[in-house]
């Protein structure tokens, strides 16, 4: 934990947080924090500063804070992954939030298991955990946009071009042109696409491209699902 982020219920007076029973334990158990010392704290959405180990109480420890610089800008870039196995969603999540991506997309496909959208590691709280870790890693306060998909056509066909109105539209694929990592400074904002284990079957892929996307290789090597994204979204940094 590079941060301690807290959320505005946890400012319970100007300049002043009552930090979590999670925060409280790693200040205690893993900083070995004591009074006084002073730690980066972040604000949810909002500014990073400095806060001040003041007080442990029964209800947790309490840290006085001061916020005066803006997080760092995020990514111009979204990425729309094919659902992975449930298992990698939460490091995947975890890892681009700590390189900045803007928005993290989910959505079904042919060769995504529909098993995998029934899956209890798939639920808001457990995304928001990898998100806020992401953050914690990555000293970051602003929260990815996270979405899921379920249905493959509706999204790609009345979704997906509302989303990606602007900017450069890319679909990875082991088995085509290199991609110049020098057009990205060129770009704006980057829309990218992962698909499944086992890549798109063709119907798909001619679907994306329909909506203005262009196919592109990133790496010599065809590389998992979850390695993939984490690989290539480092490109764009």
């Amino acid at each position: 934990m590079n941060l301690i982020l807290i959320d505005q219920n946890q400012i319970i007076k100007p300049n002043l947080a009552l930090l979590n029973n999670y925060q409280s334990e790693h200040l205690q158990s893993v900083l070995n924090a004591e009074i006084g010392d002073t730690f980066n704290i972040g604000v949810v959405g909002g500014l990073i500063g400095k806060g001040c180990y003041t007080k442990l109480s029964s209800k947790g420890a309490l840290l006085h804070f001061e916020v005066d610089t803006p997080p760092p800008q995020k990514l111009p870039l979204s990425i729309y992954i094919a659902l992975p196995r449930p298992k990698h969603i939460s490091r995947i999540v975890e890892s681009l939030t700590s390189l900045g991506v803007s928005s993290i997309h989910f959505f079904h496909s042919y060769k995504v298991n529909k098993s995998f959208w029934s899956s209890d590691l798939i639920n808001p709280k457990r995304i928001l955990s990898s998100c806020r870790s992401g953050l914690e890693q990555s000293k970051d306060t602003i929260l990815p946009t996270i979405s899921f998909h379920r249905y493959f056509k509706p999204f790609v066909e009345d979704e997906l071009p509302l989303l990606s109105f602007e900017g450069t539209k890319i679909i990875a694929h082991p088995y085509a042109e290199q991609y110049n990592t020098h057009q990205k400074k060129e770009r704006s904002y980057t829309h990218l696409v992962l698909g499944p284990e086992g890549g798109f079957i063709d119907f798909e892929l001619d679907l994306i491209q329909k909506q203005g996307f262009q196919i592109y290789r990133f790496n010599d090597r065809v590389l998992k699902l979850e390695t993939a994204a984490i690989s290539i979204a480092s490109m764009f940094i």
